[in-house]
C-alpha cells in the first residue's frame, strides 16, 4: 500500500479503517524506493539458500516521498539453477506490520532475484 495512503488510514480510527480498507485499492504507486540485500549460501551445484532483508517504500502521490520513511522485511529462501533459469522460492516476514497487513508473504519468482 502506498506510505501517502497508509499515513491518511492510520489518522483515523479502526472502525473507519475498516470501511476505508474495503472502499480503497491497495496495490499500486508512483514512485517506490527498494534497497536490499541478499546473502547466498551455496548447497551443491543447483541449490542455495539465501538470507534477505528488504527496505523500501511506496508513494501514490510523488510529491508525498519521504525519503528516509522506508518500511522492512526479512526472510529465507531457496534458489535453483536451472536451464530455464534461476527459481526463487521465499517466505518474508514484515518486520513493521500495519494493523491490516499479514505477518508474512510466500514468493516465488523465475528469473533475476
Amino acid at each position: 500500500m502506498p506510505q501517502d495512503v497508509a499515513d491518511e488510514l492510520l489518522a483515523v480510527d479502526r472502525v473507519e479503517q475498516d470501511r476505508l480498507l474495503r472502499e480503497v485499492v491497495l496495490r499500486g504507486g508512483n514512485l517506490v524506493l527498494n534497497p536490499r540485500a541478499e546473502l547466498r549460501i551455496p548447497l551443491g551445484d543447483v541449490w542455495s539458500t539465501a538470507l534477505f532483508v528488504d527496505s523500501g517504500n511506496l508513494w501514490l502521490d510523488p510529491m508525498q516521498v519521504r525519503p528516509f520513511v522506508w518500511r522492512y522485511s526479512a526472510g529465507s529462501g531457496l534458489r535453483a539453477n536451472t536451464p530455464i533459469g534461476p527459481l526463487a522460492f521465499d517466505y518474508g516476514i514484515n518486520l513493521d506490520r500495519r494493523p491490516w497487513e499479514d505477518f508474512g508473504a510466500f514468493h516465488f519468482s523465475v528469473g533475476l532475484f
